[in-house]
């Protein structure tokens, strides 16, 4: 990564791991991620920051919390089909996993 990665990565880390200021870092990098996922500078931070539990040995892995996807008013997986899945399929799915969403209230 090059030095204008380094120093956003760097300040999007300082922000996450501060608590006053996680909420509304997390907020921003969701919002950002729906306009800008493709944009080569995005995807580059965003390994950056997953890179201490994307390890090969998996050695972080009891570190991610298995229903964060459920809980999380920030994900929004009922269009994700890459589960070989219609998105119809996998929206019903996730409304049974998590049916305290299933008005799409909190996305």
């Amino acid at each position: 990564m090059n030095t204008s990665y380094n120093d956003l990565a760097d300040v999007l880390l300082c922000l996450l791991r501060n608590p006053e200021t996680r909420d509304s870092v997390l907020d921003i990098l969701q919002k950002s991620s729906i306009k800008t996922h493709q944009r080569p500078i995005y995807s580059a931070v965003m390994l950056w920051l997953a890179e201490p539990f994307l390890d090969a040995n998996l050695t972080k892995r009891d570190k991610i919390g298995p229903a964060y996807v459920f809980n999380s008013i920030r994900l929004d997986l009922r269009g994700l089909t890459a589960l070989h899945a219609t998105s119809e399929e996998v929206a019903e799915w996730i409304d049974k996993v998590n049916p305290v969403k299933t008005d799409g209230s909190g996305w």
